[in-house]
């Protein structure tokens, strides 16, 4: 009976979670209901950059923390294991969420599109980005990186399989495609607001800060096999650094 309610309560975490990214997804490009990124100002600016840096700070916080190998083993004396990454994900997709209808407008734009080959333009490379969002997420176990398939296995009481390393698809050109792909989901807008400037850049500095924590745990776990992953690929630009097309291996699922 225990193992069905956690195996419930991955699924309700997994709904949660990627529910609440695909809102923040579509919000991002302009089609989600009920909050628009680019609403009127409703305070003055010094007051909705307070208010913008607090959300940006809460979420980076979350990620950041929960992310960490030290918090996980201290967190999961209070909970199933099983459910360590499902919670994750959930107040993940719950900070989305609150971005999404808290975010704070600034007045003023840096660049406008109208309808036109350059709207289209902006609006393909936005889908372009969401794609490889998802493929990405597949490339690398998609139901392990959400938390669902933790809870499958407590289930049926099997263990999960160690993680095999292979450079292939996107991570041949990127170390990091779903990061990459964010980006292209963050800047591809035809009206770059003030609003939406200030979440783009938020949001970019946190990937930089978050790759290089994310990477001393890899080069700490996998030693001289990350290493030279990093020296043939890219963080996250293809064709920046690559030198030649060895194999070599591909990281754990991104936090």
């Amino acid at each position: 009976m225990q193992r069905i309610l956690i195996f419930t309560i991955s699924i309700l975490c997994y709904l949660g979670g990627t529910g609440g990214l695909f809102y923040f997804l579509a919000w991002l490009g302009g089609i989600a209901p009920f909050t628009d990124l680019n609403h009127s100002p409703t305070m003055p600016a010094s007051l909705a950059v307070i208010k913008n840096l607090g959300l940006l700070s809460l979420f980076a916080l979350q990620h950041t923390l929960m992310a960490r190998k030290s918090f996980k083993e201290k967190w999961v004396k209070f909970l199933p294991k099983a459910l360590e990454r499902s919670i994750y994900v959930l107040i993940s997709g719950l900070l989305c969420i609150l971005i999404a209808f808290e975010w704070e407008p600034i007045a003023g734009s840096i660049w406008v599109v109208e309808q036109s080959v350059g709207y289209w333009i902006f609006m393909s490379i936005y889908l372009l980005g969401v794609v490889g969002l998802l493929a990405s997420s597949f490339l690398i176990n998609h139901f392990e990186l959400f938390g669902l398939q933790q809870g499958y296995l407590h289930l049926v009481q099997r263990n999960a399989r160690k993680p095999t390393f292979t450079e292939f698809a996107f991570y041949r050109f990127t170390r990091h495609p779903l990061y990459f792909s964010f980006i292209f989901i963050l800047w591809s807008s035809p009206e770059m607001t003030y609003t939406r400037f200030m979440l783009a850049l938020g949001f970019t500095t946190y990937i930089y800060i978050g790759i290089y924590f994310e990477e001393k745990d890899l080069v700490n776990e996998y030693g001289s096999l990350y290493m030279e992953y990093q020296n043939r690929t890219p963080k996250l630009i293809p064709g920046t650094k690559r030198k030649d097309g060895a194999k070599t291996p591909v990281p754990e699922p991104i936090q």
